[in-house]
């Protein structure tokens, strides 16, 4: 089930989900929650594109004038046009132009590798489709970091099915986190 942004916990209550993946947040007393990782966000860009004449090495922090430049490539499940990172901007009074969105990040990887557009991706994410595509990875210039958390509803607290499976998702996310 894709994550749903304006309600992450709801899924919980209404039986849908047995554990949500989130930002971390205050939760209220029937959802149970714990850290599950936290990543910085990168920024991928083709080889050989456009940032190549620009100076900026591999692993460089992209400069802002550049990122804020760049014509913009999405992961969003949900298709919406704006994350996190367009609530930033927008707080240094700047707007990313976004050309497109895609519903994974293989696609994204592929995308952005074929063509001129970035994209800001976590950095497990960015150091993967590096390996899988023709991209380097940068930095992010806001220095973005990203806490998440598993949780769960209470009903499910001591039922040991549900604690071995919350066991196998923090052993999956634990290689993940950044460090």
């Amino acid at each position: 089930m894709p994550i749903q942004f304006d309600d992450p916990l709801g899924p919980l209550d209404r039986f849908r989900a047995d554990a949500v993946i989130c930002l971390s947040q205050r939760v209220p007393g029937w959802v149970r929650s714990a850290p599950a990782m936290m990543s910085r966000f990168k920024i991928i860009a083709a080889k050989g594109g456009f940032l190549k004449h620009v100076g900026v090495g591999e692993g460089d922090v992209l400069p802002f004038e550049l990122y804020d430049a760049g014509t913009h490539a999405l992961y969003s499940p949900s298709g919406l046009m704006s994350t996190w990172v367009d609530e930033a901007l927008a707080a240094r009074g700047k707007k990313r132009l976004v050309k497109t969105t895609t519903s994974t990040f293989n696609s994204l990887g592929r995308l952005v590798s074929q063509t001129d557009l970035i994209a800001t991706v976590p950095e497990f994410a960015a150091n993967d489709l590096a390996r899988l595509y023709p991209l380097q990875t940068f930095a992010h210039p806001l220095g973005a970091e990203s806490d998440l958390m598993l949780a769960w509803h209470v009903r499910n607290d001591l039922k040991p099915d549900q604690q071995w499976f919350r066991e196998q998702i923090f052993a999956a996310l634990h290689p993940l986190t950044s460090a």
